[in-house]
């Protein structure tokens, strides 16, 4: 799987997803984003903001944001 974050807070991420991950980088590298936009793709709104429209708007940091969760399409043989 492969999250991509852009326009939403302060940084834009790519990243590669397995089925267990740690995200470990210093102060203000955008952990927060992150989860922030998990939150927003499994929730439709992140809870700590609320769920109105305008709440989670207050997450762009451009006039657009993107947040995208593609999966891979492997086929597994046997």
């Amino acid at each position: 799987m492969k999250l991509t974050v852009t326009g939403l807070k302060g940084s834009d991420h790519a990243l590669e997803l397995g089925r267990l991950n740690m995200v470990v980088a210093p102060n203000g590298a955008g952990k927060s984003t992150i989860t922030d936009a998990i939150r927003l793709l499994a929730l439709g709104y992140v809870p700590a903001l609320g769920k109105r429209l305008v709440d989670s708007a207050a997450l762009i940091r451009t006039g657009k944001a993107e947040v995208r969760l593609d999966f891979d399409a492997k086929e597994k043989s046997i």
